[in-house]
């Protein structure tokens, strides 16, 4: 997945176990490895193309955007919707009737490539439809390897042919990650062997089991896996970042043991997704939260670690964001340029973190109890979108907004 699909949002697999922390445990069924083969492609369904608006489609939630254009949904998962001409116009993509998927959990690899993910559990295992053609035609598949398995998965690609599906179950306080590779554009999975941190018995082959209520990260990409451990279970600060990055898939594994700031000693470690922006090049954004007696917040606090060993060593940058929301929208697009929601402004980077610049976004953007932001995405330093959606008045409406400035002012679309 490009820099332009790097997600700023908190981990999924977080926000997954969250939702259901109290639920019954669940644990991911086993998945026998299978051998590679090169599976028959079903034939390709060519529908009826609709006629683009030059006023974006009503409704559009989430985009995923890339230099020329981009794909846009809505809330429900029943519409998809692409644009050419850098989001000026954009056109309703056909979908097969009655179908409905969950498009923040898809994989949207350029205009033209793109696999979209059943949304919820499924009787009949995960379902993907694929597009080499920007959505003229779909091929609808059920991943080999993932057949037995229901529930929301995550999907990756890195190229037309390469990528990896995460999957979790949580419930109880846990969690439990599975990760299957594919090499055939997704048309076959086999799972990744990760070795965990602590062997348990019971438990399928790749299965890393960590804390939900803590707030543990999860990070995999095919050079590493980094687990960052929170400290939201025990309401007890441990006075640094705590976690392990392995680069063998847990063959073997080096303990993190990260210093916060001296002013935060006493903080509460809430760990982000960390992401990697090339082979050495890496951040690992971190909440402070620290907690008034009645509950409310003293003060919750952006830092960031950066890397530039692939992982094996990493240092605090300098800057620190203060108001930061509970679940911050960041994107990190290479090793100097950064943006996330900030407050009542949207705040950027162009030193790694070193130093942050704040713009203050118009008052009619700016989240409160009715109002927020469900998108923040940049595919370069100065170009960027923003989606923020109005719940007042009992109805909800969304409009998109374009900086070309870097942040520094915004225009409706």
């Amino acid at each position: 997945m490009g820099p332009a699909m790097r997600r700023f949002f908190l981990s999924w697999v977080l926000m997954i176990g969250l939702l259901s922390a109290c639920s019954a445990p669940t644990t991911p069924e086993a998945i026998p490895t299978q051998e590679a083969a090169t599976p028959v492609q079903p034939a390709a369904t060519r529908l009826p193309e609709p006629t683009p608006t030059r006023a974006p489609a009503p409704g559009m939630t989430g985009l995923a955007m890339f230099e020329a254009g981009g794909w846009g949904w809505d809330a429900d998962g029943e519409k998809l919707y692409r644009s050419t001409d850098e989001g000026q116009a954009w056109k309703a993509v056909r979908l097969p009737e009655n179908a409905q998927f969950n498009f923040s959990i898809s994989a949207f690899l350029d205009l033209n490539t793109a696999w979209l993910a059943g949304a919820g559990p499924l009787t009949d295992g995960q379902r993907l439809l694929h597009t080499v053609d920007g959505g003229a035609t779909w091929t609808e598949t059920t991943p080999r390897g993932l057949e037995s398995l229901a529930g929301d998965f995550r999907y990756h690609f890195v190229n037309a042919s390469e990528g990896w599906a995460e999957a979790a179950g949580a419930g109880a306080g846990n969690l439990y990650v599975q990760v299957f590779e594919t090499l055939d554009g997704g048309a076959s999975y086999q799972v990744v062997p990760m070795v965990p941190l602590h062997a348990e018995e019971g438990l399928p082959q790749g299965t890393v089991h960590l804390c939900n209520m803590c707030a543990d990260s999860f990070h995999y990409d095919p050079a590493r896996i980094v687990i960052i451990t929170g400290d939201m279970g025990s309401m007890e600060s441990r006075g640094a970042v705590h976690g392990y990055v392995s680069f063998d898939r847990g063959e073997s594994w080096k303990e993190l043991s990260l210093p916060l700031p001296e002013k935060y000693q006493g903080a509460l470690v809430w760990p982000l997704e960390t992401s990697f922006v090339n082979d050495k090049d890496g951040f690992l954004p971190v909440v402070l939260v620290k907690y008034n007696p009645d509950g409310s917040s003293l003060y919750r606090v952006l830092i960031v670690y950066a890397s530039h060993d692939g992982g094996v060593t990493w240092e605090l940058a300098p800057g620190l964001l203060e108001q930061i929301p509970n679940y911050p929208m960041l994107q990190f697009l290479n090793n100097q340029d950064a943006m996330v929601q900030c407050g009542e402004a949207v705040c950027v980077t162009h030193d790694g973190a070193k130093t942050w610049q704040a713009f203050p976004l118009d008052p009619s953007m700016v989240p409160n109890d009715s109002r927020s932001i469900t998108e923040l995405q940049f595919v370069d330093p100065l170009a960027g979108w923003m989606v923020i959606g109005d719940y007042s008045d009992g109805t909800t409406s969304y409009r998109i907004y374009k900086t070309t400035d870097g942040a520094a002012s915004w225009i409706p679309q």
